[in-house]
């Protein structure tokens, strides 16, 4: 805890003092960017309003997003459990699609299909499931079905809502988001200050273990409450502070510092600074704590990200990702401090991740990035060592149509394997391609 408040008064003052040299920039194309700055954004775009019950359907809106992705994985080998490379594949075709109403007295109703369905005919024979449902089949569901009250200060949501915040998000990664039940509050108290509450109970998505099914966030618990306060000096400058009571697992106090530094027309800097003290609960072993730092340099065209995280356990605990990506700078494709600390529990974690990015706007193709990631997890008094390395290719096409594709290649060290263990553990190789069209 005393590290955590350390680093929030650092923050803070680094911060301030910074406010001079930073400006409002542009947005920046790439998964670099996005994924290492931690910043939770509300969408404050207030719908058309309507003056009866019936004007609210008459100018509803729809929206959607039309969604096709491959997706192929090679597992390595392990000659001592007698398992032979194995490669699974799969296509699928389906989105986002659903409708919202316009505002009746500030209420207003949103509704969301989330669908994927099999192309047979180019999903293998040795199929990979990570793009259907937990039985390998398509599927649809709800995945929002929210009534929001929203004014120019507040914005509140119940029922099944998508929201990205630190340790409960979306995680957008195959066919369909995260999404959860429960009840979530924005408010903007200021120009500089706002606050947010949230209550989770079930969700569903890729991260969950029914992709098409709500289910408890927490076995036999309620879920997760919790709340945050932010200052924000401008859009690009914040500090953060984050609360989450998650039954029957931890209480989490998150931190975080984030910024963009501008020093001419072609060299900006961003950075950021985070910390998490998380405390277990009824005996959960989800316990430690949590500090890190990242620094992305862009100059022209190039750019270039140093991220790290230190990991303090001890007592056999483990570090938690919440439930989605989580919030951490070193998070990569697959790999994150979550799933190695649940790998090797109770040992302290080093992790650092490099980035370097080409933005190919300067050569007539606007959006279109190509990044290569890697990062390396070392644990303290183990001998467990994990590296895992991402090429990431993202277009930004039009305003409407995005592609991205992503290889990735993890390699787990001196850890001991057997038969039964998920095949998600093993050393492998994906490839994981996506085309958007959002109306």
């Amino acid at each position: 805890m005393v590290r955590l408040i350390i680093l929030l008064a650092v923050s803070a003052n680094i911060l301030l003092s910074a406010q001079e040299a930073a400006t409002q920039k542009s947005a920046e194309g790439g998964l670099v960017h996005s994924k290492q700055k931690g910043r939770y954004k509300v969408l404050k775009q207030l719908p058309q309003k309507a003056e009866s019950f019936d004007n609210s359907f008459d100018y509803a809106r729809p929206f959607g997003t039309f969604r096709t992705a491959n997706i192929t994985t090679q597992h390595d080998a392990l000659t001592e459990q007698n398992i032979e490379v194995e490669r699974k594949g799969a296509t699928a075709f389906g989105g986002i699609f659903g409708f919202e109403t316009a505002s009746l007295h500030g209420l207003r109703l949103h509704v969301g299909a989330y669908v994927s369905q099999k192309i047979a005919s180019l999903t293998a024979a040795n199929q990979n499931d990570a793009l259907f449902n937990a039985k390998g089949d398509s599927y649809t569901y709800i995945g929002e079905a929210s009534v929001a009250y929203e004014t120019d200060t507040i914005q509140a949501k119940v029922g099944r809502i998508r929201l990205d915040t630190p340790y409960a998000d979306s995680d957008d990664i195959r066919m369909s988001p995260n999404s959860f039940e429960g009840a979530s509050l924005h408010a903007q108290l200021s120009d500089a200050w706002q606050t947010d509450a949230y209550m989770l109970t079930r969700w569903a998505g890729t991260d969950s273990e029914q992709i098409d099914l709500f289910t408890e966030l927490v076995d036999g618990g309620y879920g997760l409450a919790g709340g945050a306060v932010t200052y924000s000096i401008d859009e690009e400058n914040e500090v953060s502070l984050w609360y989450y009571n998650v039954d029957r697992e931890s209480d989490i106090i998150y931190v975080e510092a984030a910024a963009d530094m501008r020093f001419n027309e072609d060299f900006h800097m961003e950075w950021g600074l985070q910390g998490a003290h998380i405390m277990e609960r009824s005996d959960s072993d989800v316990e430690g704590d949590v500090l890190g730092g990242m620094l992305i340099a862009d100059l022209g065209y190039v750019y270039g990200g140093l991220s790290c995280n230190y990991v303090f356990e001890d007592d056999n605990n483990t570090i938690t990702d919440g439930f989605g990506g989580g919030p951490y700078y070193t998070s990569l494709d697959e790999q994150t401090i979550g799933s190695i600390s649940a790998l090797t529990p109770g040992h302290d974690l080093f992790v650092y991740r490099l980035a370097l990015g080409l933005n190919f706007s300067g050569l007539g193709a606007k959006d279109l990035s190509v990044e290569f990631v890697h990062g390396h997890f070392l644990v303290e008094d183990s001998p467990v060592d994990a590296q895992e390395n991402d090429l990431a290719l993202t277009y930004g096409i039009t305003k409407r149509w995005y592609f991205e594709s992503i290889y990735t290649k993890v390699s787990l060290d001196n850890i001991e394997f057997s038969a039964g263990d998920p095949e998600e553990t093993f050393d492998f190789q994906r490839l994981v391609t996506r085309l958007d069209y959002k109306f």
